[in-house]
């Protein structure tokens, strides 16, 4: 008998956890700032929603030591900026490669739930396809981003100012995704509610 409650939590977990990944609100004290949104919280998330959903899934399990890795690394991130600490120059092979570990994360992790969303979303729905979109998208967005973070270009404008205005641009982006992903996995996550209720009015009259 399929779990309903199991697979909607760890879909609630995912919903929460793009939120804490997509969404960064900072405040500044003295050389540092605090993100009140911090994305390690967000692959806690993550790793539970893989506990929960790992039996719809099994592949989502091989996640779980990329997960542990990036939370770690998003929370050390999170420290270093609360002291004022940047993670650049000698850093940045790290950084890139943490960034492609994310990539195929969220690759793999969107490309499950969307097999997910296949098994349990009625016909008339594309919650499947939408997820594959997303999960498009952000591949696409993420490999812009590593690519003009990484390349040592040489600007008019300082390197500085030239990342500001490069994440600004994805940030924007970044809030179009997470709204487009929030939506999809929250009708789905209905969807999942309609159907355990209905198992269970089948079960009463039975």
């Amino acid at each position: 008998m399929t779990d309903y409650n199991k697979i909607y939590n760890g879909i609630s977990k995912s919903i929460w956890g793009y939120f804490f990944l997509y969404l960064n609100f900072t405040i500044n004290i003295g050389n540092g700032s605090i993100s009140l949104l911090p994305s390690f919280v967000g692959y806690i998330l993550f790793l539970k929603a893989i506990d929960l959903l790992k039996d719809e899934e099994r592949e989502l399990s091989l996640l779980k030591t990329l997960g542990v890795i990036l939370g770690v690394w998003e929370g050390i991130q999170w420290l270093a900026n609360c002291v004022g600490y940047s993670f650049g120059g000698k850093w940045q092979f790290i950084n890139l490669i943490t960034g492609l570990v994310n990539l195929y994360f969220h690759f793999q992790f969107l490309t499950n739930l969307a097999s997910i969303a296949t098994k349990y979303q009625q016909e008339n729905c594309i919650y499947d396809k939408d997820l594959l979109t997303c999960r498009t998208v952000q591949v696409i967005i993420q490999t812009l981003f590593l690519t003009i973070s990484n390349l040592n270009l040489d600007f008019t404008y300082s390197a500085e100012e030239i990342m500001f205005y490069v994440t600004m641009i994805f940030m924007v982006v970044y809030c179009i995704f997470l709204l487009g992903i929030v939506t999809t996995l929250v009708q789905l996550r209905k969807h999942l509610k309609n159907d355990e209720e209905i198992t269970e009015e089948n079960s009463i009259t039975e």
